[in-house]
């Protein structure tokens, strides 16, 4: 029986599964992905789930039970080590060896690492998995000050959903590779970045009624620069 490994653990490999067998597919699926957890839903942790309208059990995507009913075998909590691509052949963390027939990557990205002195602080956080979205949601709370680096739509939708929840927050907008020494800044430069109009409008008319504090982050140089 032909095998399709699929490594990663997010929306794209499960709608690979999905997407095998409504193709017709009728061999193997094995999806390994390094976390514990099913793939779940990424858009809720800096909205519902982050303020507790949605719970962790809400957020998968699929349910174990459909994995089942679509024969994919799931390897969870294991990372790959190692892809011979010559003889088809994966190597994971555990020293066990599977060999496919095709093989899906779909492992995503990972959030950019600021490299400023204090990046290490217990108070810095980064949100892009369940595990950011929890150690977050333990240190927020009204009336919890909250400067957030970045001002894409995921920067944007998150203090809004804040400040309706009586959180106070400021911008930080800037390249993440080396920011550092905050000076006030135009709120146009921040929703110039999107290019439709109406929504443009929506942002700048939803987060400037809330006394926010923007602020352009200038460029910064260590001594060995």
């Amino acid at each position: 029986m032909k095998t399709v490994l699929i490594i990663g653990g997010g929306h794209a490999a499960a709608a690979a599964v999905v997407a095998l067998r409504a193709s017709k597919w009728d061999g193997k699926i094995v999806m390994i992905s390094d976390k514990t957890d099913l793939p779940y839903q990424r858009p809720p942790l800096s909205k519902g789930y982050l303020l507790g309208s949605i719970n962790e059990q809400q957020l998968p995507i699929k349910s174990r039970v459909l994995y089942d009913k679509l024969d994919c075998e799931l390897k969870l909590g294991i990372s790959v080590t190692h892809i011979d691509r010559n003889s088809k052949r994966l190597t994971m963390n555990n020293a066990e060896h599977i060999n496919y027939d095709h093989l899906i990557i779909a492992t995503g990205t990972s959030a950019r690492k600021l490299s400023v002195p204090g990046a290490d602080l217990d108070c810095v956080h980064y949100l892009r998995t369940l595990e950011d979205a929890k150690r977050i949601k333990q240190y927020i709370a009204p009336e919890t000050k909250l400067l957030i680096v970045g001002a894409g739509y995921i920067g944007l939708e998150m203090p809004l959903r804040l400040w309706n929840n009586r959180y106070f927050y400021y911008f930080a907008l800037a390249k993440l590779c080396k920011p550092i020494n905050a000076v006030p800044v135009a709120a146009a430069i921040i929703f110039n970045r999107s290019r439709f109009f109406i929504i443009k409008d929506y942002l700048f008319s939803a987060h400037l009624p809330q006394s926010l504090q923007l602020w352009r982050l200038k460029p910064y140089r260590s001594k060995k620069d």
